[in-house]
């Protein structure tokens, strides 16, 4: 193994790669969204809850919004509970089956997400600026893709269940 290029190896990993970007561009879209008072990652869970429910015509379950963000539930359920202090979400049980809970974007949570909307606008678009616009379609459209291939392969029952 002493003749491997260690390095090498990692800058070739699609893995290390992905993480190591998502590390970075987590870091400059929270810096713009600084001033709303969220992060991307609150942001990207009001979006969701909001868009399924714009989409469903009733509020998500938690699990239908772990399931969209590919995140665990329970990490999921400590993000909502941040949310519910800033009185951005609600929990509301179902009353079919009580073991389920939807999220429900509160007044103040659609506010914020207009408020946040345009910090995200303002870096979204300068990103896609820099990098060029059909780079940037493609960028996300193979990263879509990827997301695509691993859930349909299956490299891993336990992955995407």
């Amino acid at each position: 193994m002493s003749s491997v290029n260690m390095l090498a190896l990692v800058e070739a990993c699609m893995c290390t790669n992905v993480r190591k970007l998502s590390r970075i561009i987590t870091r400059l879209y929270d810096k713009y969204l600084k001033p709303s008072g969220i992060n991307i990652n609150q942001l990207g869970i009001l979006l969701t809850v909001q868009g399924l429910q714009d989409s469903l015509g009733n509020s998500p379950t938690v699990s239908e919004v772990a399931d969209r963000m590919v995140m665990e539930s329970s990490t999921l359920s400590r993000a909502i509970a941040v949310l519910m202090q800033n009185e951005l979400v609600e929990l509301e049980e179902n009353e079919l089956n009580r073991t389920q809970k939807h999220v429900i974007t509160t007044e103040l949570g659609k506010k914020k997400i207009l408020e946040a909307y345009s910090y995200w606008n303002e870096i979204q678009e300068q990103i896609r600026d820099d990098l060029g616009k059909e780079k940037f379609d493609n960028m996300i459209f193979l990263l879509t893709q990827l997301e695509d291939l691993i859930r349909t392969k299956k490299y891993d029952e336990n992955l995407t269940s």
